[in-house]
C-alpha cells in the first residue's frame, strides 16, 4: 500500500511538472486580449522571451503540493479496491461498472485528502 501511495504521488508530481507550462499557456490564452497571442506556441515563446524560462513554472510548488496527496491516495485506493475484488471473486474479471465504482471511490478519497 505504501509503495502504491508513493508511486501515485511521484507519478502525479511528474505529470504536473510536465504539463504545467501548458496550464500557464491555457490560462494566459483565456485571459488575454483577442489578438495578443496567435496560439499556444506563440504564447509560450512570448512568455519565455518577456519573462524568462522559469515564468512557465511560476506557481508550480503549490500545485505540486496539492496533487501529491491526491494522486497518491487515488492510486493506492484504486489498487486496493481492485485487489479486494480479485480476492472476493477470483474467477471473475471486474466489469465496467465495478471499475467505474473503484475509480469514483478512489478519486473521491483523493479529493478528500487533498482538500484537508
Amino acid at each position: 500500500m505504501l509503495e502504491r501511495l508513493c508511486a501515485g504521488s511521484l507519478a502525479g508530481m511528474l505529470a504536473q511538472v510536465l504539463i504545467y507550462p501548458l496550464e500557464i499557456a491555457k490560462t494566459r490564452l483565456a485571459v488575454s486580449k483577442k489578438a495578443q497571442y496567435r496560439g499556444i506556441i506563440h504564447c509560450l515563446s512570448s512568455t519565455v522571451k518577456a519573462e524568462g524560462f522559469f515564468a512557465l513554472f511560476r506557481g508550480l510548488v503549490p500545485s505540486v503540493i496539492g496533487v501529491v496527496p491526491y494522486a497518491g491516495v487515488d492510486l493506492a485506493v484504486y489498487s486496493l479496491l481492485k485487489e479486494q475484488w480479485a480476492h472476493r471473486w477470483p474467477e471473475k474479471e471486474p466489469g465496467v461498472i465495478a471499475l467505474l465504482c473503484c475509480g469514483a471511490t478512489s478519486s473521491t478519497c483523493g479529493q478528500v485528502c487533498k482538500n484537508n
